[in-house]
């Protein structure tokens, strides 16, 4: 005799997401209409986030350029969704010195990515606060993000984020606030992002980040 699966009654079903983009993606689909949906954001301890002396943060990893360190960092950089393809064509129109910090589980696989600083399964929370603290400028190209814990780790290191709207990195990224939401998928706009980002630090560094500081 087979067994018959019961129907859920979705009625009672409760869910819960970690960002607004989650949720609204959730509603799209319709597939639990009558269901409760909660919002409940990640979090991190901020007293194990604070921000190191950027001189020997790097002196820690063994990084001693002294151009400006933009920052990807992904678990499965080759993963289309991470959108490091993107971040490759932007790179092409900045106007300033700069080398890329790649931190991440594996080797990235481009023939258009030449120079970079490579990390290797930096994982423990003490290591990637050195990441963070060393570098100036987190680029975040995803294509779907639930939430962007990434920006809110870099965040509370001082170190502020370039990353596309429509995703979960809005829960973190206040647009020119304490950091650049790009138009979705415009690696134009994304390049203005990194753009605006070093301005603010070459016109005025203390007090760009402490308005970063402010939006905790």
């Amino acid at each position: 005799m087979l067994n018959k699966k019961k129907k859920i009654n979705n009625t009672d079903a409760t869910f819960t997401v970690t960002s607004e983009w989650m949720k609204n993606q959730f509603l799209k689909k319709n597939l639990y209409p009558n269901s409760k949906i909660f919002k409940i954001p990640y979090g991190i301890n901020f007293s194990n986030w604070e921000p190191l002396d950027k001189f020997q943060a790097k002196n820690n990893l063994g990084i001693n350029s002294k151009k400006r360190l933009i920052l990807f960092t992904a678990f499965g950089p080759n993963n289309p969704r991470k959108g490091l393809a993107i971040l490759i064509e932007s790179l092409k129109s900045l106007n300033f010195d700069f080398e890329l910090v790649i931190s991440s589980d594996v080797l990235p696989k481009n023939d258009e990515l030449k120079d970079f600083i490579f990390f290797k399964d930096l994982n423990s929370t003490e290591k990637r606060r050195n990441l963070n603290s060393a570098c100036d400028i987190l680029v975040a190209p995803s294509i779907e993000e639930a939430f962007g814990l990434v920006a809110l780790e870099s965040l509370s290191c001082n170190l502020p984020s370039v990353a596309f709207e429509n995703t979960g990195f809005e829960e973190t990224i206040k647009h020119k606030k304490n950091g650049y939401l790009a138009k979705y998928l415009n690696k134009d706009d994304f390049a203005e992002g990194i753009k605006w980002v070093n301005n603010k630090l070459n016109s005025d560094e203390q007090q760009f980040i402490k308005m970063v500081l402010a939006f905790f």
